[in-house]
């Protein structure tokens, strides 16, 4: 049987991921080439359970060499590459099997990278070239954050951007987790960019690195090299330019901060981090009218990328729902509670804590605008399943309001069914009853009221 995709991986101690990554790949890749860098954990074992073909190597502290080593033993016609923390997305196997039944050599392949972190409630979008044909002696280089692009167009081929899709799991950490990252790989950052000292994107991953540390000087500096090198492609210059100001933010610079986002802006006008800045600068100015037009411009770019492809490379999008919310909070401080209310009723029903019902409530009551108050609070019980009395009691009392007593009596019952008896639970069932003259019901609620007295 002919080799088509050989999947080739490094990993170290990957026992907890490694089962989902090539679960995700087991039904394309014809040959899994693992090249373990000293594993003490169940790797190994549930590689070869795969039928993977695994082979040791002592590590380097330097990614594309251990890379490299993973190609050499690549039998198909094609290579694709990924990390034990990833996943391939299932929609995207009908396109890698198109692009390699055809075996057109003259392309290499950029797949989308969405690494989601959980704990900002962020997605970052990147490329990487994971998808390149075999036997033209393409190599990896750099000792981290490894690339095969200038291999690949010294070999004469050309850059194919695809719909394929990888989801990376390597950035869903604590804040804790991730600072041990960022020191993991400091030493070899700064190995890399003392080895090569005019290339642009070393300096460009070391300032990335040094600003999650938040060493903000010395992440400055390297991003004004990156940048003022002139040899960044412009999605890693737009987000150079974000970083930077959110760099300068954390100085106190709003001042820089500003104009290394509207560069940005200048350079993508379809993005999220830039007008993420420019929210805050403004924001910092007090300028809350001038926040919402950035902020709404946020959320319609946001919305953009999300239904489409157009995602800026290595750009951070913000969840719509915080968005959302930051809107309808921004709207309060201008005094428009129309507006606020508005962005408020286009959350989902999970988004509504405590503190933001209690806005909307007040806020409600101030308009009087009790069927948009209706309106939520039966999305916030749909999606939660604990709900405090207090909100079933608002929800009846905002259908009173309404002239809509049926439904503020079937609430009323309901809730007394599920959670016993309350008084006032009791109360408004026997008033609602008298209000529609079911005296008999009306008094046996009073009675059982008064059980309870």
């Amino acid at each position: 049987m002919s080799t088509n995709i050989s999947l080739c991986m490094i990993v170290r101690d990957e026992e907890k991921s490694l089962p989902l990554c090539l679960n995700s790949v087991k039904d394309v890749a014809d040959q899994i080439v693992i090249v373990d860098t000293g594993s003490l954990d169940k790797t190994i074992k549930i590689a070869r359970s795969f039928g993977a073909e695994v082979y040791n190597y002592e590590w380097s502290d330097h990614f594309a060499k251990a890379r490299n080593e993973s190609i050499k033993y690549a039998k198909g016609e094609w290579i694709l590459w990924m990390d034990a923390d990833e996943t391939l997305d299932q929609s995207s196997i009908s396109e890698l099997k198109q692009i390699t039944g055809n075996n057109n050599k003259n392309y290499f392949y950029s797949i989308k990278i969405s690494s989601k972190n959980e704990f900002e409630n962020k997605v970052t979008y990147s490329d990487a070239h994971r998808l390149f044909p075999n036997g033209l002696d393409i190599q990896f280089e750099n000792r981290i954050h490894e690339q095969i692009y200038n291999s690949a167009i010294d070999a004469g081929l050309k850059e194919v951007i695809s719909e394929m899709h990888i989801i990376h799991e390597g950035y869903n950490l604590s804040a804790e987790e991730y600072r041990k990252k960022l020191i993991r790989n400091l030493p070899i950052l700064e190995k890399m960019v003392k080895e090569k000292k005019d290339y642009a994107y070393a300096h460009y991953t070391l300032a990335q690195n040094y600003s999650g540390l938040k060493y903000h000087e010395k992440a400055i500096d390297h991003f004004k090299i990156a940048i003022k090198s002139g040899n960044l492609n412009r999605h890693l210059h737009v987000s150079a330019l974000n970083v930077l100001a959110q760099t300068f933010s954390f100085l106190g610079n709003w001042e820089k901060a500003e104009q290394s986002s509207r560069r940005s802006i200048e350079l993508e006008p379809i993005q999220s981090g830039g007008y993420y800045m420019l929210y805050k600068c403004s924001e910092n100015k007090k300028d809350y009218r001038l926040s919402i037009e950035y902020l709404t411009k946020l959320l319609e770019n946001t919305k953009r990328m999300n239904s489409s492809n157009e995602m800026v490379r290595n750009d951070k999008l913000i969840s719509e729902q915080k968005i959302l919310k930051t809107i309808a909070n921004t709207y309060i401080k201008v005094g428009n509670y129309h507006k606020a209310l508005e962005s408020f009723i286009q959350l989902d029903g999970k988004e509504f804590s405590k503190s933001i019902l209690g806005k909307i409530i007040e806020i409600s009551s101030k308009l009087q605008e009790w069927n948009k108050l209706i309106q939520i609070l039966i999305k916030y019980i749909d999606d939660n399943k604990e709900v405090d009395l207090d909100i079933y009691d608002i929800l009846g009392q905002s259908y009173i309001k309404t002239n809509q007593l049926n439904k503020a009596l079937n609430l009323y019952l309901k809730v007394d069914k599920n959670y016993g008896a309350d008084i006032t639970i009791l109360k408004r069932i026997s008033a609602l009853y008298a209000k529609k003259g079911n005296r008999e019901k009306a008094e046996k609620y009073i009675l059982k009221l008064n059980s309870l007295l």
